[in-house]
């Protein structure tokens, strides 16, 4: 395993593919994500609807004819990802994948490795700059022409220091009038601060940030939202769903257009 690999703290990357029962993850993701769910059960849930979610918002962005797609924060592939969606769509869909993760990287990097639509680049997300002049971005996608911006179950995971509403409104303003965000961000402000769910991401790659509904919605001040707007992540256009959800979950969502 390379070097820069460190296998003995939790990933959160790695914690959310376990949540969804992948198999990218090693014993520490395994042992912080089992703690996290002995003290929260509703985690298994909130990261299903959190992916089904991001399904159902990549199907609009291509019914409102957007092709192109930057997935910031994109995680450990899985079944369903958002090229394969938009693929499925239009074969020549353009995916632009951003994870810091480097098992992320690798396992994306060999999924790809027959997709010349679809690109996969290590970078943080909380650097728009390093970003959007990445190969992997800047030569795929074309900021002259309307973007879906993702942004799913990533911004919790960014402190207040770092300004997550200016880092969404640099993408803004780096893409054409007529793109999209798809966003969500969990709702566990009473879940984090002082509790033991705070206490376990306190140990991981990156600390969970709590944020009320009101917070959420401001950094989305500047976007205007699609139909239905900000709401549970199971309530936003819940037709695709094969059947209603047993549970409600904390995970806040809502895909909004740059004006």
């Amino acid at each position: 395993m390379p070097e820069y690999i460190d296998v003995h703290t939790a990933s959160v990357a790695r914690m959310y593919d376990y949540y969804l029962g992948g198999g990218h993850n090693l014993e520490a993701d395994r042992a912080a994500a089992r703690a996290v769910i002995e003290v929260m059960p509703l985690m298994v849930p909130t990261a299903r609807a959190n992916r089904a979610f991001l399904q159902r918002a990549v199907r609009a962005c291509l019914d409102q004819g957007v092709r192109q797609f930057l997935d910031l924060g994109s995680g450990i592939p899985t079944v369903g990802h958002v090229h394969e969606i938009a693929h499925a769509v239009d074969p020549n869909a353009k995916v632009a994948y951003v994870d810091t993760d480097p098992i992320a990287v690798a396992h994306t990097e060999l999924l790809l490795a027959n997709v010349p639509a679809a690109s996969i680049t290590r970078a943080d997300m909380t650097n728009p700059a390093q970003v959007l002049s990445a190969p992997g971005v800047a030569d795929l996608l074309d900021f002259d022409r309307p973007v879906a911006v993702i942004v799913a179950a990533v911004l919790h995971f960014v402190a207040n220091e770092r300004n997550p509403k200016a880092i969404l409104n640099t993408y803004r303003d780096a893409a054409a009038p007529g793109s999209l965000l798809v966003f969500s961000h969990g709702a566990v402000s009473d879940l984090v601060e002082g509790t033991e769910v705070g206490e376990l991401y306190q140990r991981t790659s990156h600390p969970l940030v709590g944020r009320t509904e009101t917070e959420i919605a401001e950094l989305l001040q500047g976007w205007q939202l699609l139909e239905p707007g900000l709401v549970e992540a199971n309530d936003w256009r819940p037709e695709d769903l094969a059947e209603p959800p047993l549970q409600r979950t904390p995970m806040l969502a809502a895909v909004a257009s740059r004006p």
